[in-house]
């Protein structure tokens, strides 16, 4: 239906973004955005932004990652993750779909690559499906090895992956994205994914399937893990994050 049509709007329970579904509508030429899990409070917050200004953020954090080979993420809280970019592209979600073939996953406003390979630990401190926004003092840890997640802190989500690599095996645990947040108009989480992963100045890391992102890898999840708080260095340069 989607590919048929020249325009869509998904606001579904479970999300369209990754699905080969949105990919196959997107390369026949519709243009459209998928809401999943939207409500009237991510509605109201998320969707009143002035998306000039986020175009511009994108483009500020584009042009300090385009060109570098490795991106370093830290936090205080424990985050210390390498990425190598390696010959995938970055991305970004502006939010403005005006051309043929143009998506956005609303709230908009991310930068985002899925990488050749990553290693180190992360620690999400924001955001993360089943939990939805985590108490100050929880925090749900991550380790990485050669661009798969080797161990999983929290038993819920280790048993989301584990059901999924039944199907299809390693590639559950592939590390699928790095993500920056550019909406400013998003000045504190709420504990929804889709809008918390866009909030400026917070980054998102993701496991599953990247095929739709500029990856490769088929699986049936995506699973983005909200980061506070987190510096980000470019080939060793600091990144300079939008802030709300």
């Amino acid at each position: 239906a989607m590919r048929d049509a020249d325009v869509f709007l998904a606001p579904t329970t479970k999300s369209l973004s990754h699905t080969r579904a949105r990919g196959s509508a997107n390369d026949a030429g519709a243009r459209g955005a998928t809401l999943p899990g939207i409500t009237e409070d991510v509605f109201t917050t998320g969707l009143d932004a002035d998306y000039e200004t986020i175009r511009q953020h994108c483009e500020d954090v584009l042009a300090q990652v385009a060109d570098a080979e490795e991106i370093r993420v830290t936090t205080a809280a424990g985050t210390d993750i390498t990425f190598e970019v390696g010959a995938r592209e970055w991305r970004d979600d502006t939010g403005i779909v005006h051309e043929p073939g143009e998506f956005s996953n609303l709230p908009a406003g991310e930068v985002f690559v899925s990488p050749e390979d990553a290693n180190g630990t992360y620690v999400v401190d924001g955001t993360m499906r089943p939990h939805g926004k985590l108490d100050d003092d929880e925090q749900l840890s991550f380790e990485v090895e050669d661009g798969f997640v080797t161990d999983i802190s929290d038993p819920a989500i280790r048993d989301q992956v584990e059901a999924a690599s039944k199907q299809v095996g390693r590639d559950a645990y592939n590390l699928a994205e790095l993500g920056i947040g550019t909406n400013v108009a998003v000045s504190e989480l709420v504990g929804s994914v889709l809008l918390d992963e866009k909030a400026a100045g917070t980054v998102h890391i993701a496991i599953g399937d990247d095929a739709g992102i500029g990856g490769d890898t088929d699986a049936p999840l995506h699973l983005d893990g909200i980061i506070r708080e987190p510096t980000v260095l470019a080939d060793g340069e600091d990144v300079e994050l939008p802030r709300a």
